[in-house]
Protein backbone atom coordinates (compact mmCIF):
# COMPACT_ATOMS: atom_id res chain seq x y z
CA UNK A 1 0.00 0.00 0.00
CA UNK A 2 1.27 3.46 -0.83
CA UNK A 3 0.68 6.01 1.91
CA UNK A 4 1.58 9.61 1.15
CA UNK A 5 2.89 11.91 3.86
CA UNK A 6 0.64 14.78 2.82
CA UNK A 7 -0.77 16.64 5.82
CA UNK A 8 -2.17 19.39 3.58
CA UNK A 9 -4.36 17.03 1.58
CA UNK A 10 -8.11 17.58 1.85
CA UNK A 11 -9.97 14.96 3.87
CA UNK A 12 -10.96 11.88 1.95
CA UNK A 13 -14.58 11.46 1.03
CA UNK A 14 -16.23 8.04 1.08
CA UNK A 15 -16.28 8.18 -2.71
CA UNK A 16 -12.54 8.68 -2.93
CA UNK A 17 -12.75 12.37 -3.80
CA UNK A 18 -9.39 13.09 -2.17
CA UNK A 19 -6.18 13.85 -4.06
CA UNK A 20 -5.94 11.87 -7.26
CA UNK A 21 -9.41 10.47 -6.70
CA UNK A 22 -10.90 12.38 -9.57
CA UNK A 23 -13.41 14.15 -7.34
CA UNK A 24 -15.79 11.23 -7.59
CA UNK A 25 -18.95 11.48 -5.53
CA UNK A 26 -19.56 9.18 -2.60
CA UNK A 27 -21.32 5.96 -3.48
CA UNK A 28 -21.32 4.03 -0.22
CA UNK A 29 -23.18 0.76 0.11
CA UNK A 30 -25.94 0.32 -2.41
CA UNK A 31 -23.98 1.98 -5.23
CA UNK A 32 -24.21 0.82 -8.83
CA UNK A 33 -24.64 -2.90 -9.33
CA UNK A 34 -24.80 -5.40 -12.13
CA UNK A 35 -28.46 -4.50 -12.62
CA UNK A 36 -27.56 -0.83 -13.22
CA UNK A 37 -27.34 -0.44 -17.00
CA UNK A 38 -24.92 2.49 -16.62
CA UNK A 39 -22.30 0.39 -14.86
CA UNK A 40 -19.72 -1.48 -16.90
CA UNK A 41 -18.61 -4.61 -15.06
CA UNK A 42 -16.20 -7.37 -15.85
CA UNK A 43 -16.73 -10.97 -14.78
CA UNK A 44 -13.71 -10.67 -12.46
CA UNK A 45 -14.90 -7.61 -10.49
CA UNK A 46 -16.48 -8.01 -7.04
CA UNK A 47 -19.36 -5.66 -6.18
CA UNK A 48 -18.94 -3.82 -9.45
CA UNK A 49 -15.31 -2.68 -9.07
CA UNK A 50 -13.98 -3.14 -12.59
CA UNK A 51 -10.33 -2.96 -11.49
CA UNK A 52 -10.36 -5.61 -8.72
CA UNK A 53 -9.77 -9.15 -9.95
CA UNK A 54 -12.13 -11.58 -8.20
CA UNK A 55 -9.28 -14.10 -7.99
CA UNK A 56 -7.12 -11.65 -6.00
CA UNK A 57 -6.37 -12.60 -2.40
CA UNK A 58 -7.63 -9.10 -1.50
CA UNK A 59 -10.95 -9.18 -3.39
CA UNK A 60 -13.03 -10.28 -0.38
CA UNK A 61 -11.44 -7.57 1.80
CA UNK A 62 -12.18 -4.89 -0.79
CA UNK A 63 -15.79 -6.09 -0.97
CA UNK A 64 -16.09 -6.06 2.85
CA UNK A 65 -14.77 -2.48 3.06
CA UNK A 66 -17.21 -1.39 0.36
CA UNK A 67 -20.16 -3.15 2.03
CA UNK A 68 -19.27 -1.57 5.40
CA UNK A 69 -19.12 1.93 3.91
CA UNK A 70 -15.41 2.38 4.68
CA UNK A 71 -14.66 3.08 1.02
CA UNK A 72 -16.73 3.57 -2.07
CA UNK A 73 -13.89 3.49 -4.55
CA UNK A 74 -12.33 6.26 -6.58
CA UNK A 75 -14.62 6.63 -9.55
CA UNK A 76 -18.13 5.90 -10.66
CA UNK A 77 -18.18 5.64 -14.45
CA UNK A 78 -17.39 2.71 -14.23
CA UNK A 79 -17.09 1.92 -10.52
CA UNK A 80 -13.37 1.70 -9.72
CA UNK A 81 -11.31 0.96 -6.59
CA UNK A 82 -7.93 2.23 -7.96
CA UNK A 83 -5.82 -0.33 -6.08
CA UNK A 84 -2.53 1.17 -7.27
CA UNK A 85 -3.30 4.79 -6.32
CA UNK A 86 -1.42 6.29 -3.36
CA UNK A 87 -3.40 6.97 -0.17
CA UNK A 88 -2.71 10.16 1.79
CA UNK A 89 -2.48 10.22 5.58
CA UNK A 90 -5.71 12.25 5.63
CA UNK A 91 -7.50 9.61 3.55
CA UNK A 92 -6.18 6.83 5.80
CA UNK A 93 -7.46 8.72 8.86
CA UNK A 94 -10.91 8.94 7.26
CA UNK A 95 -10.87 5.22 6.45
CA UNK A 96 -9.99 4.39 10.07
CA UNK A 97 -12.68 6.69 11.50
CA UNK A 98 -15.32 5.00 9.33
CA UNK A 99 -13.98 1.46 9.91
CA UNK A 100 -13.81 1.86 13.68
CA UNK A 101 -17.01 3.93 13.89
CA UNK A 102 -15.20 6.72 15.74
CA UNK A 103 -17.51 9.42 14.37
CA UNK A 104 -16.53 12.90 13.27
CA UNK A 105 -15.29 15.39 15.86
Amino acid sequence: MNVRDDDDAPPAQPGGGGPGGGGAPSLGPGGPSASDPGTAESADAPAGFVDVDASSVHAASVEALFAAGVTAGCGTEPLRFCPDRAVSRAEMASFLVRALDLGQT
